[in-house]
Protein backbone atom coordinates (compact mmCIF):
# COMPACT_ATOMS: atom_id res chain seq x y z
CA UNK A 1 0.00 0.00 0.00
CA UNK A 2 1.67 3.61 -1.23
CA UNK A 3 0.76 6.59 0.32
CA UNK A 4 3.75 8.48 -1.60
CA UNK A 5 4.43 8.28 -5.67
CA UNK A 6 8.22 9.15 -4.28
CA UNK A 7 7.90 5.08 -2.65
CA UNK A 8 8.28 3.98 -6.14
CA UNK A 9 11.60 3.49 -7.77
CA UNK A 10 11.64 3.95 -11.42
CA UNK A 11 11.29 0.60 -12.51
CA UNK A 12 7.97 0.37 -10.62
CA UNK A 13 6.97 3.67 -11.96
CA UNK A 14 7.38 1.89 -15.55
CA UNK A 15 5.50 -1.05 -14.91
CA UNK A 16 2.57 0.88 -13.19
CA UNK A 17 2.37 3.01 -17.04
CA UNK A 18 2.57 -0.05 -19.11
CA UNK A 19 0.15 -2.07 -16.83
CA UNK A 20 -2.35 1.13 -17.43
CA UNK A 21 -1.92 1.76 -20.80
CA UNK A 22 -2.40 -2.16 -21.24
CA UNK A 23 -5.71 -2.05 -19.38
CA UNK A 24 -6.68 0.31 -21.90
CA UNK A 25 -6.14 -1.91 -24.97
CA UNK A 26 -7.47 -4.80 -23.49
CA UNK A 27 -10.58 -2.95 -22.42
CA UNK A 28 -10.85 -1.16 -26.07
CA UNK A 29 -13.34 -2.37 -28.48
CA UNK A 30 -12.73 0.68 -31.11
CA UNK A 31 -9.25 -0.49 -33.15
CA UNK A 32 -8.75 2.87 -34.33
CA UNK A 33 -8.17 4.01 -30.67
CA UNK A 34 -6.37 0.88 -29.99
CA UNK A 35 -3.96 1.91 -32.14
CA UNK A 36 -3.86 5.41 -30.48
CA UNK A 37 -3.57 3.55 -27.26
CA UNK A 38 -0.57 1.53 -28.18
CA UNK A 39 1.33 4.26 -29.98
CA UNK A 40 1.08 6.45 -26.88
CA UNK A 41 2.64 3.40 -24.78
CA UNK A 42 5.32 3.14 -26.84
CA UNK A 43 6.23 6.82 -26.72
CA UNK A 44 6.08 6.99 -23.38
CA UNK A 45 7.85 3.96 -22.37
CA UNK A 46 10.54 5.73 -24.76
CA UNK A 47 10.07 8.31 -23.69
CA UNK A 48 10.20 7.67 -19.98
CA UNK A 49 13.72 5.64 -20.29
CA UNK A 50 15.28 8.70 -22.03
CA UNK A 51 14.00 10.99 -19.34
CA UNK A 52 14.08 8.97 -16.24
CA UNK A 53 16.25 11.75 -14.85
CA UNK A 54 13.58 14.78 -15.45
CA UNK A 55 11.78 14.85 -12.29
CA UNK A 56 9.64 17.25 -13.77
CA UNK A 57 8.69 14.92 -16.88
CA UNK A 58 8.30 11.85 -14.16
CA UNK A 59 6.22 14.56 -11.96
CA UNK A 60 4.05 14.88 -15.33
CA UNK A 61 3.13 10.90 -15.41
CA UNK A 62 2.18 10.82 -11.35
CA UNK A 63 -1.28 11.06 -12.32
CA UNK A 64 -1.38 7.64 -14.18
CA UNK A 65 1.31 6.09 -11.95
CA UNK A 66 -1.72 6.99 -9.16
CA UNK A 67 -4.27 6.23 -11.03
CA UNK A 68 -3.33 2.42 -11.54
CA UNK A 69 -2.72 1.92 -7.92
CA UNK A 70 -5.97 3.02 -7.51
CA UNK A 71 -7.34 0.54 -9.82
CA UNK A 72 -5.16 -2.26 -7.79
CA UNK A 73 -5.99 -1.55 -4.49
CA UNK A 74 -2.84 -0.12 -3.36
CA UNK A 75 -2.92 3.83 -3.08
CA UNK A 76 -3.71 4.75 0.48
CA UNK A 77 -5.01 8.58 0.06
CA UNK A 78 -4.84 10.46 3.40
CA UNK A 79 -6.53 13.58 3.70
CA UNK A 80 -3.74 16.38 4.75
CA UNK A 81 -5.59 19.17 6.98
CA UNK A 82 -3.76 22.53 6.97
CA UNK A 83 -3.72 25.80 9.13
CA UNK A 84 -4.87 28.59 6.91
CA UNK A 85 -4.74 31.88 8.63
CA UNK A 86 -5.62 29.92 11.80
CA UNK A 87 -8.74 27.75 10.10
CA UNK A 88 -8.23 23.87 9.50
CA UNK A 89 -8.98 23.33 6.40
CA UNK A 90 -8.46 20.68 3.40
CA UNK A 91 -7.34 21.70 -0.18
CA UNK A 92 -10.31 20.73 -2.79
CA UNK A 93 -8.02 18.60 -5.24
CA UNK A 94 -7.04 16.99 -2.42
CA UNK A 95 -10.90 16.20 -2.04
CA UNK A 96 -11.41 15.83 -5.35
CA UNK A 97 -8.45 13.06 -5.24
CA UNK A 98 -10.36 11.49 -2.58
CA UNK A 99 -13.69 10.73 -4.21
CA UNK A 100 -12.63 10.25 -7.40
CA UNK A 101 -14.37 13.15 -9.53
CA UNK A 102 -12.82 15.85 -11.72
CA UNK A 103 -11.23 18.37 -9.94
CA UNK A 104 -13.24 21.03 -12.11
CA UNK A 105 -16.49 18.73 -11.38
CA UNK A 106 -15.95 19.85 -7.41
CA UNK A 107 -15.33 22.83 -8.34
CA UNK A 108 -18.69 23.67 -10.39
CA UNK A 109 -20.25 21.70 -7.07
CA UNK A 110 -18.94 24.18 -4.89
CA UNK A 111 -19.86 27.40 -6.66
CA UNK A 112 -23.20 26.14 -6.09
CA UNK A 113 -23.42 25.59 -3.24
CA UNK A 114 -21.82 28.69 -2.25
CA UNK A 115 -24.62 30.32 -4.57
CA UNK A 116 -27.24 28.70 -2.72
CA UNK A 117 -25.28 29.73 0.97
CA UNK A 118 -24.74 33.08 -0.35
CA UNK A 119 -28.85 34.11 -1.19
CA UNK A 120 -29.93 32.09 1.54
CA UNK A 121 -27.16 34.70 3.80
CA UNK A 122 -25.23 31.87 5.31
CA UNK A 123 -21.83 32.61 5.28
CA UNK A 124 -20.03 31.04 2.83
CA UNK A 125 -16.74 31.10 4.58
CA UNK A 126 -17.69 29.37 7.03
CA UNK A 127 -17.56 26.39 4.50
CA UNK A 128 -15.58 27.42 1.16
CA UNK A 129 -12.81 29.54 1.10
CA UNK A 130 -11.48 30.82 -2.79
CA UNK A 131 -7.75 29.81 -2.96
CA UNK A 132 -5.25 29.37 -6.01
CA UNK A 133 -2.38 26.92 -6.69
CA UNK A 134 0.41 27.02 -9.15
CA UNK A 135 -0.12 24.29 -11.82
CA UNK A 136 2.71 22.40 -13.58
CA UNK A 137 3.50 25.54 -16.15
CA UNK A 138 3.27 27.56 -13.24
CA UNK A 139 0.04 29.31 -13.33
CA UNK A 140 -2.17 30.06 -11.04
CA UNK A 141 -5.31 28.09 -10.72
CA UNK A 142 -8.85 28.58 -9.00
CA UNK A 143 -9.50 25.87 -5.57
CA UNK A 144 -11.26 25.75 -2.74
CA UNK A 145 -10.11 25.30 1.07
CA UNK A 146 -12.68 22.97 2.79
CA UNK A 147 -13.53 24.26 6.55
CA UNK A 148 -15.02 20.76 8.55
CA UNK A 149 -18.00 21.73 7.72
CA UNK A 150 -17.38 22.36 4.20
CA UNK A 151 -16.30 18.97 3.90
CA UNK A 152 -19.36 18.19 5.97
CA UNK A 153 -21.80 19.21 3.02
CA UNK A 154 -19.84 17.67 -0.02
CA UNK A 155 -19.95 14.30 2.21
CA UNK A 156 -23.74 14.58 2.67
CA UNK A 157 -24.03 14.77 -1.39
CA UNK A 158 -22.10 11.57 -1.88
CA UNK A 159 -23.52 8.39 -1.86
CA UNK A 160 -22.14 4.58 -1.19
CA UNK A 161 -18.57 3.41 -0.24
CA UNK A 162 -17.02 6.58 -1.51
CA UNK A 163 -19.32 8.49 0.90
CA UNK A 164 -18.62 6.48 3.67
CA UNK A 165 -14.34 6.72 3.47
CA UNK A 166 -14.59 10.24 2.38
CA UNK A 167 -16.37 11.04 5.77
CA UNK A 168 -14.22 8.63 7.65
CA UNK A 169 -11.02 10.45 6.32
CA UNK A 170 -11.84 13.84 6.47
CA UNK A 171 -13.27 13.50 10.69
CA UNK A 172 -9.78 11.58 11.46
CA UNK A 173 -7.85 14.08 9.45
CA UNK A 174 -9.70 17.00 10.90
CA UNK A 175 -9.42 15.23 14.67
CA UNK A 176 -5.92 14.39 15.00
CA UNK A 177 -5.34 18.68 13.78
CA UNK A 178 -7.23 20.28 16.48
CA UNK A 179 -5.23 17.18 18.79
CA UNK A 180 -1.54 18.46 17.62
CA UNK A 181 0.18 20.77 20.34
CA UNK A 182 1.30 23.77 18.86
CA UNK A 183 4.78 24.35 18.60
CA UNK A 184 6.01 27.61 19.40
CA UNK A 185 8.26 29.55 17.02
CA UNK A 186 10.37 32.06 18.83
CA UNK A 187 11.35 32.05 22.81
CA UNK A 188 8.24 34.58 23.46
CA UNK A 189 5.84 31.96 22.64
CA UNK A 190 7.32 29.37 24.53
CA UNK A 191 7.17 31.13 27.33
CA UNK A 192 3.82 32.11 26.97
CA UNK A 193 3.18 28.32 26.63
CA UNK A 194 4.65 27.52 29.42
CA UNK A 195 2.52 29.76 31.85
CA UNK A 196 -0.26 28.12 29.90
CA UNK A 197 0.56 25.06 31.13
CA UNK A 198 1.33 25.81 34.71
CA UNK A 199 -1.50 28.34 35.14
CA UNK A 200 -3.63 25.00 33.51
CA UNK A 201 -2.10 22.67 35.96
CA UNK A 202 -2.52 24.81 39.14
CA UNK A 203 -6.56 25.10 37.59
CA UNK A 204 -6.39 22.02 37.65
CA UNK A 205 -4.74 20.50 40.61
CA UNK A 206 -7.17 23.51 42.41
CA UNK A 207 -10.29 21.85 41.04
CA UNK A 208 -9.08 18.36 42.53
CA UNK A 209 -8.52 19.90 46.04
CA UNK A 210 -11.73 21.72 46.00
CA UNK A 211 -13.13 18.07 44.31
CA UNK A 212 -11.18 15.90 47.54
CA UNK A 213 -12.36 18.48 50.02
CA UNK A 214 -16.05 18.57 49.36
CA UNK A 215 -15.69 14.86 48.85
CA UNK A 216 -14.27 14.63 52.63
CA UNK A 217 -16.91 17.32 53.91
CA UNK A 218 -19.96 14.18 52.55
CA UNK A 219 -18.82 11.02 53.30
CA UNK A 220 -19.62 10.60 57.26
CA UNK A 221 -18.59 10.76 59.90
CA UNK A 222 -15.31 9.09 60.80
CA UNK A 223 -15.19 6.10 63.72
CA UNK A 224 -12.68 8.59 65.73
CA UNK A 225 -14.94 11.55 65.17
CA UNK A 226 -17.95 9.08 66.33
CA UNK A 227 -15.78 8.45 69.76
CA UNK A 228 -15.03 12.37 70.36
CA UNK A 229 -19.27 12.67 69.96
CA UNK A 230 -19.76 10.02 72.26
CA UNK A 231 -16.59 11.54 74.75
CA UNK A 232 -18.62 15.11 74.47
CA UNK A 233 -21.63 13.37 74.86
CA UNK A 234 -20.86 11.91 78.40
CA UNK A 235 -18.83 14.45 79.60
CA UNK A 236 -21.71 16.85 79.32
CA UNK A 237 -23.96 14.03 81.13
CA UNK A 238 -21.32 13.66 83.90
CA UNK A 239 -21.78 17.19 84.54
CA UNK A 240 -25.31 17.58 84.33
CA UNK A 241 -25.43 14.61 86.83
CA UNK A 242 -23.49 16.14 89.03
CA UNK A 243 -19.87 15.08 88.18
CA UNK A 244 -18.17 11.45 88.90
CA UNK A 245 -19.10 9.39 92.28
CA UNK A 246 -22.49 11.74 92.35
CA UNK A 247 -25.67 9.54 93.30
CA UNK A 248 -27.64 10.31 90.17
CA UNK A 249 -23.95 9.85 88.28
CA UNK A 250 -23.85 6.20 90.05
CA UNK A 251 -27.84 5.28 89.21
CA UNK A 252 -27.67 3.52 85.83
CA UNK A 253 -30.63 3.93 84.77
CA UNK A 254 -30.86 8.17 85.26
CA UNK A 255 -27.04 8.38 83.67
CA UNK A 256 -28.26 6.41 80.46
CA UNK A 257 -31.69 8.29 80.33
CA UNK A 258 -28.95 11.64 80.36
CA UNK A 259 -26.79 10.29 77.98
CA UNK A 260 -29.87 8.70 75.49
CA UNK A 261 -31.26 12.46 75.43
CA UNK A 262 -28.89 14.19 74.69
CA UNK A 263 -28.42 11.63 71.73
CA UNK A 264 -31.42 11.46 70.62
CA UNK A 265 -31.47 15.72 70.31
CA UNK A 266 -28.38 15.35 67.98
CA UNK A 267 -30.03 12.20 66.09
CA UNK A 268 -33.16 13.74 65.24
CA UNK A 269 -31.44 17.17 64.08
CA UNK A 270 -30.14 14.99 60.96
CA UNK A 271 -32.62 12.42 60.85
CA UNK A 272 -30.24 9.39 61.36
CA UNK A 273 -30.10 6.46 63.65
CA UNK A 274 -26.45 6.69 64.37
CA UNK A 275 -23.58 8.88 64.95
CA UNK A 276 -21.65 7.50 61.83
CA UNK A 277 -24.54 8.57 59.43
CA UNK A 278 -24.03 11.85 60.63
CA UNK A 279 -21.53 13.73 57.19
CA UNK A 280 -18.72 15.06 58.63
CA UNK A 281 -19.76 18.49 57.30
CA UNK A 282 -22.01 18.72 60.12
CA UNK A 283 -19.99 17.48 62.88
CA UNK A 284 -19.06 21.55 63.69
CA UNK A 285 -23.11 21.51 64.07
CA UNK A 286 -23.12 18.36 66.06
CA UNK A 287 -20.75 20.25 68.15
CA UNK A 288 -23.22 23.14 68.61
CA UNK A 289 -26.01 21.19 69.56
CA UNK A 290 -23.71 19.45 72.52
CA UNK A 291 -22.27 22.96 74.07
CA UNK A 292 -26.63 24.30 73.78
CA UNK A 293 -27.83 21.47 75.45
CA UNK A 294 -30.70 21.60 77.63
CA UNK A 295 -31.99 19.16 80.31
CA UNK A 296 -35.77 18.87 80.53
CA UNK A 297 -37.04 19.71 83.57
CA UNK A 298 -38.54 16.29 84.38
CA UNK A 299 -35.06 14.91 83.91
CA UNK A 300 -33.24 17.40 86.09
CA UNK A 301 -35.96 17.16 88.71
CA UNK A 302 -35.15 13.66 89.21
CA UNK A 303 -31.32 14.20 89.08
CA UNK A 304 -32.01 16.71 91.55
CA UNK A 305 -34.16 14.52 93.91
CA UNK A 306 -31.82 11.67 94.17
CA UNK A 307 -28.75 13.58 94.58
CA UNK A 308 -30.67 15.49 97.66
CA UNK A 309 -31.96 11.95 98.79
CA UNK A 310 -28.20 10.46 99.11
CA UNK A 311 -25.67 12.08 101.34
CA UNK A 312 -27.74 14.89 102.76
CA UNK A 313 -28.25 17.21 100.16
CA UNK A 314 -24.40 17.41 99.13
CA UNK A 315 -24.87 17.07 95.74
CA UNK A 316 -28.13 19.08 95.53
Amino acid sequence: MYSDISQLSFTSRQYYIRRYYDELIKNTDDEERCRNYKKLNYTAMCKLERLKHDKMYLKSLDCIVIEQLKKEGKWKMDLKVIDFKGRNVIESRMVAEMVGMRHSHLLEKIKGYEQILTNRKFGSLDFFIKNTYKDGKGEERLCYLLTKQGCEMVANKLTGEKGVIFTAQYVKAFNEMEQKVSIPQNPMQALELMFQAHKQTDAKVEELDNDLQSFKRDIPLLPVECDDVQKAVRQLGTKILGGHGSPAYCDDSIRQKVYSDIGKEIKHKFNVRTYKAIRRRHLEQVNKIIENYTCPIELQEEISAKNVEMDGGNYA
